[in-house]
């Protein structure tokens, strides 16, 4: 149940810019270890920027500028051929999309073609079930 999963987020509560900049930070170190072994560490980090989000980072201005930096390796975590860690990318865009609106557009556009390489490999799988 999707609803279930959401609440699974714990929020993330930063008292400062300068404690939401370090976790975001941490959270683009994480992203950017593609490393065959690492994966958990990346998932968790998508659920850290889940739950910032439900923390109220998204109140502070400086937050959407943050997450620029984080297009690349959300990108890469959007075509890893992981598929929990694909979900859980996908559920990231999500969530950020749904707070920001519009401000995220810019962002977003550069996932959209990695989103749609994503397509076959879940038509190819529905296909083979």
């Amino acid at each position: 149940n999707k609803e279930n999963e959401a609440t699974a987020i714990e929020p993330v509560v930063v008292y400062s810019e300068k404690d939401l900049q370090k976790e975001v930070d941490t959270i683009l170190s994480r992203l950017s270890n593609t490393d065959q072994d690492h994966w958990l560490k990346r998932l968790e980090s998508l659920r850290t920027i889940q739950g910032l989000i439900r923390g109220g980072a998204a109140e502070y201005d400086s937050f959407l500028p943050m997450l620029k930096d984080l297009k690349g390796a959300l990108g890469e975590a959007v075509a890893d051929l992981r598929s929990a860690l694909v979900k859980e990318a996908c559920a990231t865009v999500e969530v950020l999309s749904v707070t920001f609106g519009d401000a995220f557009a810019s962002i977003a556009e550069g996932l959209i073609p990695m989103l749609f390489k994503q397509l076959p490999v879940k038509i190819q799988v529905v296909y083979e079930a």
